[in-house]
């Protein structure tokens, strides 16, 4: 690992202070001899995002004007010319041994790999039935690498010569693009593995409007990937929720780390973001635009 290059890429799109949280993270990670960079792509934030200190690394700003975290992502890897590529969200807060852990899994085996770490939720002091409906939901990157072989770019470790070979995410998508890049690189030859100790958390959706925002741009994402012109290069079970509703609404009940009154107000939250779903796949078959944020 000693003088392996590596960088960081991390979109940010109107979340100052969620970079500044990442970056200070960063600030204290365990590097194992790797020379590491940082490449932060403002994804057109009002006003633009800047960085306001120095860190132990250097932190390249760039931007990018096409809508969409993964043409963010695309113009940060075109920046880089290191061994190994890690994306990371900008609301991510890494421990302090993610990125040594994520390195050694990624380049110590043999092949072509893409390794995926833990993605857990931070569950704030006074969380709200969204808070609490989305950690009792999970973020579920062991299950989405292990069963629909694919990670989050929440945290993604890759050497940088098989993304070229593979090509960049599919700016088309604004929600699935790591799916869909992950099963092109499966379709290459290579694997998607999990390192369950290379840690990053994440803040569940606080307010339930940016909540059903995000339910909007993640079944934006679906409906694209299952369109007639896509879906001969899909498993399509991969696609579909793995969790059938019912049994989302028993997981959300049977629970004991809220009371039952907490309980109620998730089951709502879950009836209405299924709802927002459903009627978000019917916009888009009416021609509507799709959510990016």
């Amino acid at each position: 690992m000693n003088k392996t290059r590596v960088d960081i890429i991390i979109p940010v799109f109107n979340d100052a202070e969620g970079i500044s949280r990442c970056l200070a993270s960063l600030d204290t990670q365990s590097k194992g001899g790797c020379q590491l960079g940082v490449i932060v792509v403002d994804n057109g934030s009002s006003p633009p995002v800047k960085i306001q200190k120095s860190y132990a690394f250097p932190v390249t700003m760039i931007h990018c004007d096409t809508p969409g975290s993964y043409a963010a992502r695309n113009a940060g890897a075109a920046q880089s010319e290191a061994d190994v590529l890690v994306f990371l969200d900008a609301d991510c807060t890494p421990e302090k041994d993610w990125l040594i852990n994520g390195l050694q899994a990624v380049l110590a085996e043999e092949g072509d790999w893409v390794i995926g770490g833990e993605v857990i939720y931070m569950l704030s002091n006074d969380p709200t039935a969204t808070e609490a409906y989305q950690c009792i939901v999970g973020f579920g990157q062991e299950k989405n690498i292990n069963i629909r072989g694919f990670t989050a770019t929440a945290n993604l470790f890759v050497r940088r010569e098989l993304f070229l070979r593979v090509g960049d995410f599919d700016e088309a998508l604004l929600s699935g693009g790591d799916r869909e890049w992950c099963w092109r690189a499966e379709r290459a030859g290579a694997t998607v593995g999990f390192e369950k100790s290379a840690i990053v958390s994440t803040p569940p959706r606080r307010k339930l409007r940016s909540a059903i925002i995000q339910a909007r741009r993640i079944a934006g994402g679906r409906y694209t990937l299952l369109s007639a012109d896509r879906r001969q290069n899909l498993n399509v079970k991969r696609v579909l929720p793995e969790r059938s509703t019912l049994q989302k609404l028993k997981i959300i009940w049977s629970g004991d780390e809220f009371g039952s009154v907490m309980r109620l107000k998730v089951l709502g939250v879950a009836v209405l973001l299924l709802t927002v779903r459903k009627l978000e796949v019917v916009r888009l078959k009416f021609g509507g635009g799709r959510e990016r944020r």
